[in-house]
């Protein structure tokens, strides 16, 4: 398996070291070493395995180019299944451009773009929250410029933040005509230039110093727009600029000075600020009144100044105008239906359409809470593009749902145009995991797709990774996340977390548990009140649920366990002081004790700290003594978010610190029976969100933080030998992270050797893996083909070998080989084979799709026959299975013998099912022993 690290910035790894989370390889010590056992499981990923489990991404900018190409720009990790760093370009049918890919040498963590600016020669100018590096060796933060491929312009360069540069996030960039750029924002210096929040620079993004803005502002610049006689127009978050006051909107003069004609008066902040082809501004934003006239967060103003009639009561914070080329024009933000106590209740996206003289003409909602209209932008053709972050109109009884992620596009009559559906994403969050018959598997979290298909919440997957279509939980915001799980004997299924659907057929806000059936319809079961609940089956079937302040037994029907003390406690089970207890983990000991363990101070009225062990009916077990738990840097108090037996010692995770000095442990330890510390078990300072054993004592972790041996990083999965050392065999790691909360946070053991892994990531192992993915034994070699390079893949143990010239494949590929028994082949009829059998796939390592060789494009598979196939070696040939006439053929193949006659050599046009056959034996010719050679059918 390759080590390959994904890329982190130099703060949050001094950050992550300076608190002990970056664990460096265990020191020696006097401690005896457990042994490690005879045969650990070996686990390799799975790389046919790519389902997608996503939300929505977010949408803050977007460009249309001549062509009706949309640039768009955000933050977001994937576009239509293929991963892209928050940046993508897509044609006019909303599929994916993919000629167009961010690149530079190195690109820091996830960017997040909010600005973005077409240049004359197709170049782009892109502002955010940013870090990337060039060949030149410099580091670039918050604004460059980009090729019309989305190669990073290294003759751009408006510097560092570490050295002087660019300091803070570009909002806002405005191109004037003579080349020079505007960019506003929340940032102080450029090129060690005083800016606070503007700033103009030279086209090579050097500081124009004839622009002197002062002081600046006091807050942060988020729109900006210029009129027809060079004056700018700044909108922001600010109260002054250049020291005196100026709230929320302020017009300089070209040299950067405030034009003091110009001093309206609002209360709120101003989103966005567009001026129109008279000169005249309109502006939206938090704001509901302008010169002390009222206004609700849509104004107009004359070229002067002067207050114009406009304004809507549609929208409790516009982020967006675009003025269109009939002179109406479009409003994106938010709204909510109710108001209570001066506070909406809701936060749904809408975008609306205007008239000049303000009437209403068109508006679309969506569901949804949090959702926004962010972006919008006119295309040639006359069409709307319109990006934020939402999925769904608002549902019309009796019409289908009509879903848009993120991204849409709307016609001259307002509506969204069918076909134009690009799905602009982010991994979603994989919580838990229940294994089903077969190796289905049915995953719960915070997600709204799977696979390209709309599901929130909950799905279920087959063993190969498809949706099962026969399953559609019940929930419809995106808001609903699903924490817990269970699979019960008549074939429901139980789903716990936090839900928010509150439609008038259907109102969930006050369960946290439903029970559905095999097809996702809701069941009767009793409310059972519990924030983020964790679900377990004890021996006898009954039902333990664990979340924030309540540690709940249940009988099979749902109704309270009468014998279970704590579920009689009045007021809560478990307290923090300052925040709200939880338990986060549930186990039970052979004799039908439970340890619970998570985030508390105190049990029950007990002082008792994170980890407890409890008799079987509830009752505090105060023989079991486990040490004290620590917070560590960072964290108010110690949480453990896993535990897990190893034979009758006990395995707990989270993050914590115990001990002190040398002695001093993070994240991960194991106590024995009676809750003392084991000083056996190895340092391996990591925050530990779960935890699967293995029969032979090794464990699979599922973490949050990386562990570093030398020049390696691993990241968020490991397997750790029975002693709490990793396995150094086991070099699997995430390598594409998210910018936040990115880890393994679920696992689930498939079989004895085999585990499913859930969490918050996009890669594994440099290939697409989004949320999920699966380890089993290696059966199968792989390696990684890119498009402008020869490979070669030897097998020298099986006798084969494949070579492929550079530009085989378009995209960079997974290729894979493994071993297949030949009963696994179509019926050979009176055709005879030769013993051998594997399959081969390739795997587009940016969209986790099958791969096949480009038109006209072959390679070569030459395979070493056996001793006793030689002396036959001219009868045998290579077929390829037909699988639409169900029959073997050598059409398209082209097969050859070496010169010893020892090898045979074809060319293969495409992959599919093959076998190395010769027609059956003349009479009186001896009978050939069978060799066969086969590759899957892959439907491009």
């Amino acid at each position: 398996m390759s080590k390959q690290p994904f890329v982190h910035s130099v703060l949050v790894l001094l950050l992550l070291c300076a608190i002990g989370l970056l664990a460096a390889p265990s020191q020696p010590d006097a401690r005896a070493a457990e042994p490690a056992p005879a045969a650990l499981p070996e686990l390799a990923l799975d790389v046919g395995f790519s389902p997608r489990v996503e939300l929505e991404g977010t949408v803050n900018a977007l460009v249309v180019q001549p062509d009706n190409a949309t640039v768009v720009a955000g933050s977001f990790q994937l576009v239509n299944g293929v991963l892209r760093e928050s940046l993508a370009r897509l044609a006019a049918d909303g599929s994916l451009d993919t000629t167009f890919q961010l690149t530079a040498p190195l690109i820091m963590d996830n960017p997040s773009f909010y600005a973005l600016a077409l240049l004359p020669d197709g170049k782009l100018l892109v502002g955010g929250q940013l870090t990337m590096r060039g060949e030149d060796g410099q580091f670039r933060s918050n604004l460059v410029r980009l090729h019309p491929d989305g190669r990073l312009d290294e003759a751009f360069f408006a510097g560092n933040y570490q050295a002087g540069g660019l300091d803070g996030v570009v909002h806002a960039i405005m191109v004037q005509p003579d080349g020079k750029i505007i960019i506003g924002g929340a940032f102080s210096t450029i090129h060690e230039q005083s800016r606070p929040g503007i700033a103009r620079l030279h086209p090579d993004g050097s500081v124009d110093l004839s622009f002197a803005p002062g002081e600046g502002v006091d807050g942060e610049v988020l729109s900006l727009a210029q009129q027809s006689d060079g004056r700018i127009i700044v909108g922001g978050s600010f109260r002054t600029f250049n020291g005196q006051s100026a709230a929320y909107l302020v017009r300089l003069n070209a040299d950067g000075s405030r034009d003091p004609s110009f001093a309206p008066q609002l209360n709120g902040a101003v989103n966005t600020v567009v001026v129109d082809s008279t000169g005249d501004i309109l502006f939206g934003g938090d704001f509901t009144s302008v010169n002390d006239e009222p206004r609700n967060k849509l104004a107009h103003l004359d070229t002067d100044g002067t207050l114009k009639d406009l304004s809507t009561g549609l929208f409790y914070a516009v982020q967006s105008i675009a003025l269109l080329a009939d002179g109406s024009i479009a409003v994106g933000g938010w709204y909510s239906s109710i108001i209570f106590d001066g506070r909406p209740i809701y936060h749904d996206a809408r975008v609306a359409r205007f008239a000049a003289d303000g009437s209403l003409m068109a508006i679309l909602s969506f569901d949804g809470r949090p959702t926004h209209v962010l972006a919008l932008a006119q295309r040639p053709d006359g069409h709307v593009v319109v990006g934020g972050n939402f999925r769904n109109l608002q549902k019309i009884q009796d019409e289908p749902v009509i879903y848009r992620h993120s991204l849409g596009l709307l016609d001259a009559d307002f509506t969204f145009v069918a076909g134009f559906e690009p799905q602009v994403t982010q991994p979603g969050h994989v919580a838990t995991l229940v294994p089903l018959a077969a190796g289905s598997v049915l995953v719960g979290g915070n997600f709204s797709l799977v696979n390209g298909t709309p599901r929130v919440a909950a799905a279920i997957l087959t063993p190969a990774g498809a949706l099962d279509a026969t399953f559609v939980p019940p929930f419809r915001r995106t808001g609903n996340q699903v924490s817990g799980a269970l699979h019960l004997d008549d074939g429901s299924y139980l789903l716990g977390g936090d839900f928010s659907d509150n439609y008038t057929d259907q109102d969930l806000r006050w369960q946290n548990i439903i029970r559905v059936d095999q097809q996702g319809s809701i069941l009767p079961f009793p409310q059972i009140t519990v924030t983020q609940p964790k679900l377990k089956r004890d021996a006898e079937g009954r039902i333990l649920v664990a979340g924030f302040d309540r540690l709940y037994r249940l009988l099979g029907d749902g109704s309270l366990d009468p014998t279970f003390t704590l579920n009689h406690v009045e007021g809560f089970v478990v307290e923090t002081p300052g925040w709200r207890g939880s338990i986060n983990s549930v186990v039970e000991l052979a004799n039908g004790q439970l340890i619970a363990a998570g985030n508390f101070e105190r049990f029950a009225g007990h002082e008792r700290s994170t980890l407890v062990r409890l008799h079987a009916d509830g009752r505090l077990d105060h023989s079991f003594v486990p040490p004290s738990f620590l917070p560590i840097q960072g964290g108010a108090h110690p949480e453990v978010y896993a535990v897990a037996l190893q034979g009758e010692q006990v395995l707990v995770g989270g993050r914590f610190a115990v001990g002190e000095a040398e002695e001093r442990r993070v994240g991960l330890i194991r106590l024995d029976a009676e809750g003392r510390l084991d000083p056996n078990f190895a340092h391996a300072s990591i925050i530990v969100h779960a935890i699967s054993p293995f029969a032979d004592g090794s464990f699979m972790v599922g973490s949050t933080s990386q562990i570093i041996e030398g020049s390696s990083i691993y990241n968020y999965i490991f397997h750790m030998l029975p002693d709490g050392t990793r396995n150094p065999a086991f070099n699997s790691s995430i390598t594409r992270p998210t910018r936040y909360n990115s880890g393994v946070y679920a696992l689930a053991p498939l079989s004895a050797e085999q585990v499913l892994i859930g969490g918050h990531f996009t890669a594994i192992e440099g290939a697409r893996h989004v949320g999920l993915g699966r380890y089993g034994p290696p059966d199968q070699t792989v390696t990684t083909i890119e498009p402008i390079t020869d490979a070669v893949l030897e097998l020298e143990a099986e006798g084969v070998r494949y070579d492929f010239a550079a530009g085989t494949f378009g995209e960079t590929v997974t290729f894979q080989h493994r071993a297949r028994p030949m009963a696994t082949l179509p019926s050979l009829g009176t055709l005879i084979g030769s013993g051998q059998g594997f399959e081969l796939r390739a795997i587009n390592r940016a969209t986790g799709a099958p791969a096949q060789p480009q038109p006209g494009q072959s390679f070569t598979m030459t395979i070493t026959l056996p001793p006793d196939a030689v002396s036959a070696a001219q009868a045998y040939g290579l077929w390829r299975w037909d699988e639409a006439a169900a029959q073997w053929t050598q059409q398209g193949i082209r097969n050859s013998l070496s010169a010893d006659g020892r090898q045979l050599i074809a060319v293969i046009e495409h992959l599919s099912l093959f076998a190395v056959l010769r027609a059956p034996d003349e009479p009186g010719q001896p009978e050939q022993p069978e060799y066969q050679i086969y590759l899957p059918l892959v439907v491009r």
